[in-house]
């Protein structure tokens, strides 16, 4: 993707979930949906290919539940107590996210609550203001 190496740009999406924000399930897959997370946040913020000239931009796409094939072989209390988005909803999302240059370096959340919105992701510095990591 790199104009570099002769690409034109493009978007790189990564599936997240909305237990990247609250743990509220098993917590290997959270964990796994935080590192998802901030392995995008890392590489928006702190990889030239995804800040600079190249045109890539990157997301993180945080479904709650998605009404998948995957959740057939579950058990029936799991699949009844889940208010389970359509997948439909999360494509609309990604079709979003690549149809608009302006997402970049965030989390689009899909939920029946909110719908589709974005969680801009803070960047390292947001984060060091907001969190006084350094001594000052």
């Amino acid at each position: 993707m790199s104009k570099e190496n002769g690409g034109h740009g493009g978007v790189v999406l990564n599936m997240g979930s909305v237990t990247s924000f609250a743990a509220i399930f098993d917590p290997l897959y959270v964990a796994s949906k935080h590192g998802v997370k901030g392995y995008s946040l890392a590489l928006a913020e702190c990889d030239p290919s995804f800040s600079g000239a190249d045109d890539i931009r990157i997301a993180v796409m945080c479904p709650t539940g998605v009404d998948t094939p995957f959740l057939k072989a579950s058990p029936e209390t799991l699949k009844t107590s889940l208010n389970l988005i359509p997948m439909s909803r999360v494509l609309d999302a990604c079709i979003m996210a690549v149809e608009d240059e302006t997402k970049h370096a965030c989390c689009i959340r899909i939920t029946h609550a909110y719908g589709i919105d974005l969680l801009p992701m803070k960047t390292p510095k947001e984060w060091e203001t907001e969190l006084k990591i350094w001594k000052s």
